[in-house]
């Protein structure tokens, strides 16, 4: 994939089940589906899946050329507690550096949906693989550390202020702006 600007990647936050459904079978090489690539039934459960993030998260998906090149599942609807939970988050692994750009697109994406919503201050949860060391060193640039909480025999909890992500957001976002810029004043 040829991706040579921020502004090619679009961002938006799903809620139709069948559409939830065909951009996690489109990027089920980026996620772990150990629970229903094993099962009889294995449509049946992604589906039901699909039908529960529609209904209950957000599906922060970012396209390019109407493809999905990635996508962050955030359940916002813990008011009471003050915390949000992160059940996944992937992009394509062939898209370099386009692949944090989409990243920071559906993270700001987020950030401004916490905004409308107030709950910056809130903690964002993200279970993540205990082997994927890849998504434990992101989630600690952005400010969401493990402290120690099993999620499950083979995941963890890591967690943050919604806020320090946000802030780190920013720091990046500006980073990747200028070396864009670079990149595009030196291809001209």
């Amino acid at each position: 994939m040829n991706i040579k600007t921020y502004d090619e990647i679009s961002v938006v936050d799903l809620h139709d089940a069948s559409k939830i459904y065909d951009v996690l079978n489109d990027l089920e090489d980026c996620f772990y589906f150990d629970r229903y690539d094993n099962a009889q039934n294995s449509d049946e459960l992604r589906m039901a899946y699909a039908e529960k993030l529609a209904k209950n998260a957000h599906v922060i998906t970012a396209f390019y050329e109407e493809k999905p090149i990635g996508c962050w599942g955030v359940y916002m609807n813990n008011q009471v507690e003050g915390y949000m939970y992160a059940t996944y988050c992937a992009v394509r692994p062939d898209l370099g550096i386009s692949g944090g750009i989409a990243l920071l697109k559906m993270f700001s994406y987020g950030v401004e949906i916490a905004k409308q919503n107030n709950m910056m201050d809130y903690i964002l949860k993200v279970e993540t693989r205990k082997d994927n060391v890849k998504a434990q060193r992101m989630c600690e640039n952005l400010g969401i550390h493990y402290k120690g909480e099993e999620a499950s025999e083979n995941s963890i909890y890591m967690e943050g202020k919604f806020s320090e992500l946000a802030k780190a957001v920013e720091v990046f976002s500006s980073k990747y702006a200028k070396r864009t810029k670079k990149l595009d004043n030196h291809l001209l």
